[in-house]
Formats: C-alpha cells, structure tokens, sequence
C-alpha cells in the first residue's frame, strides 16, 4: 500500500520505485502522482431569469515578472455580484487557438445594473486570485462583453483569496493575507448560509470573541473582537462545516516576519504552502532552547537538545494557528521563509540544511482497520481522534505494563488513549524520538473535554484516565489520573510521564488504587471509592 503524506503539496511528483525480486534483481517501477486543488465554488442558478455574456481573456505573471495568457484548460474563471457567484467558466481555446474563456453570467432583475467583479482559481497551486477588468462590467441582461473582436482583459492583481475551511467544532485558524476587510467582520467573513446563528470567533486569550447572529431581515457578528489581524490566530467555533473566503494582500519578507517572547506566543502561519516543521521553522532554529514546544489544535512537537523537532506535529499548514512556548529569557524575531528562498540561501549560520524534507513525499506502509469494543469512543488505529476542544494541554509519555501483560505483536497496533470520563479527548502512538530516549515515546495533544462555550473562560476541571489499546481493543487501564490544565505541558523527552497499566480484565475482577487530587482511591467494577469505603 503507498500512502501519500498529508503535507505534500499541490502539484505533479515522480518517484521511482525499485522491486527486487527473489534473484535479487532490480525492477523499476515509474509512480506518477498528480496532487489536485479543488475549485471553491459552485454556481446556482436559482432565482435566474435573465442572462448575458462575456469572453474574456486571463493574464497571468510569468517566472520573469512579465505578464502572459492564461492556457491552463483546468482553471476556473468566476464572476461575482457582491458575494454572489453568477458565472463560472474554465479556459478554452477558440477557433483561432488562442486560450480565452466564454462565460455565461446568470442574474435577475434585482441585479441589472450592478458591478461584477471577477477571481481566478489557478489550478496548478490550488490558490484565488482577483482579477482586474479592463474595462467596468455591470450586468445588463442579453448584452454581450467581448463579444465584438476583442475579448475582455482579466488581470491577476496582487490580491489573493485565501480559502480557509472549518469544520464543526473549535478550529485554530490563521491568515496569510493582509486582509482588505479587516476591521468589518460582517464583510470579512461574508454571509455565507452555513454560519449558525450562535457560531463564535475569538482570541485565544478569550479576552475578545465575536458572535454570529440572524433574524429574518439581517446578519451580522456582535462581540468585543475589534478586528482580524493576521499577526495573531483565532479560534472558531461552528456548527455545520464552512467553506470562507477572505480576500487580502500578498506578505512580504518584512510582512512575515513576527517577534517571539518567552512564555506562549501565537504563532500563525504565514507561508501560502505546506512546509515540514523544520522548514517552516529553519528561521527560529539559532534561537531555540531544548524544551520549546509548538502545538496545534491536535499535535505538538518539541525542540530536543540534538537541535531536531520531535514529535506527531510533522508541517505546518496554511491557514491553521499555532502556538509556541519559548524558554529563553530574550525575545528574538523569526521571519517565514518559501521553499525557493531556502533553496537559494536565504539562511546562514547554524541553521540545518533546509528545503531537504519535500523531497520525501512518498513513504510505504500498511493500513490497519480493526474493530472495537467499548463503552468507551475507541478510536481507530492510526487515525487520529476529532477533538473539538479550544484549548490543549500536551503530553510526552511513556508506559509501564504489568509483568505477563500480552501486548501488541508489533508496535504499529499499539494505541494509548485519554479519556475525561466516557469522552475521549486524545490518543498518542509509540514513537522512536531521536537518542534521548530509550522507550518509546507516546505525544497526545489532550482536549479539555468541554462542549459548551467556552467565551467566558469556563473549562472543564475533569481528571484525565488512560487507556492502552492493542489492534483497537481495550487490554489495559491506567492506573493514576491527570487533572486538565490548559497549555500545561507534562513529561519532557528525558524525562516522560511513566503511566503503569494493569490488565483491563484483573481490573474488572480485582480493586486497583489511582491517585487522584493528591488523594488515593478505590476503584472497583468501575466505581469509585476513597479510603474510608465511601462511594
């Protein structure tokens, strides 16, 4: 089975494979693999009566700066009336050969006369760009723009559309634009009918949210949150899954640059494409400390004193939110740097070789489905679990089984899960991680196990109990609980967290003593007891 890497970007990647067959000879194998964007929009016609037409040709920049046609017959061309998309085309040769696209706009009366406005999806990088007309295009039914021997000019500018998608839950999401509306929410976000009425947007320090509300006439957001600014992360919590589209500006070097203080930083992601944790972090890597920890929403990693990140945070994505916790004393600055400015020496000094790690786009390995059987949600080996959490702490462990405990025959099935109660709120698979540590490790990324909103900065106090998995079934429990405390981080990559496990079937039979709040209970048949027998 090949599986792909999730922090392969877009675009087209060879790789030869070499199979040796049993007289030891080689046999090349050519593995083509074509990575696809999907186009943001979709048209709908509903409520159309009227038409017209426009053919217009798309300029692109070229690698020398200089501007050139667009022959690309996979992208999409879209008008637009407001947030409204009215027509939606890709690029097409005429009769004459030339690339052009033929675009049929759908409306009605309501928006006769009103200015459209038009965007580009480049297929080959996934990305939207704004177009600029040359000349002003208003609707204006059975009319037809172009149409009589010079098409229509449409000009990539230096805005952008950055496509973030949230998913039900709380999403840690940052921009890499500077974006156009960012003191207006309402036109920020849009008014897309997937925002819930209730849906919240704040600062991770809970200081500012924003709230979507709905009547039957208007929308829009109410709360203390000024404004988007792209220097910071946000979190977002939806109900039904919402595809945003935030228009804005391209960064610059300086632009990119951000200055990271001891204690936890947020950290957005400032890069328009998917880089390994080293890479995007090639910058910060004079300036670490052993101990550093940078963390999303569900993984972490952490600077180890052989100068690598380790960890199950392996990329950095365009448009999650991060955050990071510096050690030293002294602030520093760290700037983003693009895959072609690493290749071309943007970094001296220290810095490890860059660029190196998007070489490594394909791995082997086998995937595992298993089934299950618990009260509990177990998850599924080698997926990771759908936390909805706001905030995280982080944990580095390792395990202490009983003597005569039967494990996993390979260490692929073996899965350790937290859980607050029945909810699980994370799970961690045993890692080498470099030459400081002789067991293997376990990383869980551990939600707080609250549901509710989380605006007020009320968290759930629940204590977190373990439980070891092997193939997806339940074989032993954990004997000491962790209480939840947001961004705490417990165990170190020298020092892990020892979590010692007795067998989940001496369990149901035989009372086992957890230590719980400095205070030492009973549990029996899954009840529990303190020491005077008090249930």
């Amino acid at each position: 089975t090949f599986t792909v890497d999730e922090g392969l970007n877009i675009g087209d990647y060879t790789e030869y494979i070499y199979l040796t067959d049993d007289r030891q000879l080689d046999d090349r194998l050519l593995l083509n693999l074509h990575v696809k964007a999907t186009c943001p929009w979709t048209l709908d016609k509903t409520g159309s009566n009227r038409t017209m037409s426009l053919i217009g040709q798309v300029y692109i920049p070229a690698e020398n700066g200089a501007l050139q046609i667009d022959t690309d017959s996979q992208d999409m061309v879209a008008a637009f009336v407001g947030e409204k998309c009215v027509a939606l085309a890709p690029v097409r040769l005429n009769q004459q050969s030339q690339p052009v696209t033929y675009m049929t706009l759908y409306g009605n009366d309501s928006i006769v006369g009103d200015t459209l406005h038009f965007q580009l999806w480049h297929a080959t990088n996934g990305k939207v760009y704004i177009l600029s007309a040359s000349e002003k295009i208003t609707f204006r039914a059975n009319d037809c723009y172009g149409c009589e021997g010079t098409p229509i000019t449409l000009t990539v500018t230096d805005r952008q559309v950055q496509v973030l998608e949230l998913q039900p839950g709380w999403n840690w999401f940052s921009l890499y634009l500077l974006p156009t509306y960012r003191t207006n929410l309402t036109r920020l976000f849009g008014s897309s009918d997937a925002w819930t009425n209730g849906d919240l947007i704040k600062s991770p320090n809970e200081q500012y949210f924003a709230e979507y509300r709905v009547n039957s006439t208007n929308f829009r957001w109410f709360g203390t949150l000024p404004m988007i600014r792209y220097q910071n992360i946000f979190l977002a919590k939806v109900a039904n899954p919402i595809r945003v589209l935030i228009e804005g500006e391209r960064l610059d070097d300086k632009g990119r640059t951000l200055t990271l203080h001891q204690g936890w930083n947020v950290l957005p992601y400032l890069l328009t494409e998917k880089q390994s944790l080293t890479d995007a972090l090639a910058d910060y890597y004079e300036h670490a400390s052993e101990g550093d920890l940078i963390k999303s929403r569900d993984a972490f990693a952490v600077f180890s004193g052989d100068g690598k990140w380790e960890g199950n945070l392996t990329y950095m994505q365009p448009g999650q939110g991060y955050m990071l916790r510096r050690l030293a004393a002294e602030s520093c600055p760290f700037t983003y740097y693009t895959y072609n400015q690493l290749d071309q020496g943007a970094l001296t000094g220290d810095a490890p070789t860059v660029g190196t790690d998007k070489a490594e786009a394909l791995r082997v390995s086998s995937s595992h489905t298993f089934p299950v059987r618990s009260e509990l949600s177990v998850p599924t080996v080698g997926a990771s679990p759908v936390l909805v959490s706001a905030t995280t702490m982080s944990l580095i462990a390792t395990i202490e089984v009983d003597e005569g405990l039967d494990l996993c025959p390979s260490s692929e099935g073996l899965t350790l899960a937290a859980y607050i109660g029945n909810t699980l709120v994370g799970v961690g698979y045993p890692q080498q991680a470099g030459t400081e540590a002789q067991d293997s490790l376990f990383f869980l990324s551990i939600a707080d196990g609250a549901e509710g909103d989380l605006s007020n900065g009320q968290l759930s106090n629940g204590q977190i109990h373990f439980v070891l998995l092997c193939d997806g079934e339940p074989v032993a429990q954990g004997t000491q609980t962790l209480p939840y405390e947001q961004d705490a981080v417990v165990g170190t990559l020298r020092k892990p967290y020892r979590i010692t496990f007795h067998s989940i079937e001496d369990t149901q039979d035989k009372p086992y003593k957890i230590l719980e709040n400095q205070q030492i209970y009973i549990i029996r048949n899954e009840n529990k007891y303190n020491i005077l027998g008090i249930h």
